[in-house]
């Protein structure tokens, strides 16, 4: 009975033939990268690449080995496409816009009203540096951090217990804002109402939709409450006092409470007692920061077997390490997502450019969201 040097011997002879083929291989794809330089043809096939694989799958005597043989030449056809890149000259590599400096004593701006967790990460991100606005809804902040009226804008991006705020994500892409900062807001929520309410004369309750999604256990404990998803948790605090009536409550922060006279009834409504937002400070261009470990990009996938597993490897193969990941439906695209992801680690310019640079040759989209320092997380 053969013995384990045996079959390595065996391994490695097989291993020699299939190198030899490679080389081979690649040799071929040389000429056929001089062909579509004459032709003024693109060296990314998508059609053709999965014909290759399919037609290898195909000749399998064994179909359990398909996922196998389906790996191997996603890499090959990856392999294959970057040795024509290179010499042809079709590098679909972007530089990097222009970074610049931060600016001392800035104007920003939060969504919501004075009591707000925007509010609060705002003070707690720029402290008595910069001169402090407020707008009404996420998009306006926005739009004033586009137009020069500020210079940051402050939006939540994620919440611990429920998730990613999408509409952030929406509105960084559509006004093409860089992520410069973030701050970390630990997160309590309370119902509040006017002075004097008794918690049996409540019949609606106002908040921001994630306030209502991280106090919903508390709710389901009052099914005849009409529960009204709102601007902001401060903003609802706010027209809960200027209503003047006794049936309405709010859920927001401590704060709120304080700045628009208003009574906690129920303290700590938030499921989660280690609840905290992630908020980041967006801009109209990248910021240079010392000591910057993080970094978030979007991009778009192209339709193959194995694309994101690749382009994921392209920023682990320069010490880049993806802390997160969110994917977000296409309109009018069905089954085809938009991802953002954040990597953390050494955030040096090339290494971060060489990354960009071969994870874009297996995106239709890649977009650089910032690059930055990473918050330090709340104490539970």
């Amino acid at each position: 009975m053969p013995d384990l040097s045996d079959y390595r011997a065996r391994i490695d002879e097989i291993d020699g033939q299939i190198t030899r083929l490679l080389e081979r291989r690649m040799q071929v794809v040389e000429g056929i990268a001089r062909y579509k330089l004459e032709k003024g043809m693109p060296v990314l096939q998508p059609e053709r690449e999965a014909q290759v694989i399919e037609k290898q799958v195909a000749r399998l005597e064994n179909p359990e080995n398909a996922g196998a043989i389906r790996g191997l030449y996603a890499e090959i056809m990856r392999s294959s496409r970057q040795t024509q890149i290179k010499l042809i000259g079709q590098d679909k590599d972007e530089p990097l816009p222009e970074i610049r400096d931060w600016v001392e004593h800035p104007r920003a701006a939060y969504p919501g009203v004075p009591g707000s967790f925007s509010e609060q990460a705002a003070l707690d991100f720029f402290g008595d540096s910069a001169q402090i606005s407020h707008f009404d809804q996420f998009e306006q902040v926005c739009q004033a951090v586009k137009a020069g009226e500020v210079d940051y804008g402050v939006l939540p991006i994620e919440n611990s217990s429920t998730g990613a705020v999408t509409d952030s994500y929406d509105l960084l892409d559509r006004y093409e804002l860089y992520i410069v900062g973030e701050q970390l807001v630990k997160i309590e929520q309370h119902l509040m109402a006017l002075p004097g309410t008794r918690l049996e004369e409540i019949r609606e309750v106002y908040s921001h939709a994630q306030g209502i999604a991280q106090s919903s256990v508390f709710l389901k404990q009052h099914p005849e409450w009409r529960v009204v998803p709102y601007l902001n948790t401060a903003i609802s605090a706010k027209m809960v006092r200027d209503s003047g009536d006794r049936t309405r409550a709010a859920i927001a922060a401590e704060r709120a409470a304080r700045l628009y006279g208003l009574e906690i009834l129920q303290r700590n409504v938030n499921f989660s007692r280690n609840n905290n937002t992630r908020f980041v400070i967006v801009s109209r261009h990248p910021m240079a920061r010392p000591g910057a470990d993080k970094a978030s990009v979007s991009f778009t996938l192209e339709n193959r077997v194995g694309t994101l597993s690749q382009v994921l490897s392209c920023f682990a193969a320069h010490g880049i390490n993806m802390s997160r990941i969110e994917s977000r439906p296409i309109a009018g695209k069905p089954w085809e997502y938009d991802f953002y992801a954040d990597f953390e680690g050494a955030m040096e310019l090339d290494r971060i450019r060489e990354a960009l640079s071969q994870a874009r040759q297996d995106t239709r989209m890649l977009r650089l969201l910032g690059i930055y320092r990473k918050a330090a997380h709340e104490e539970a």
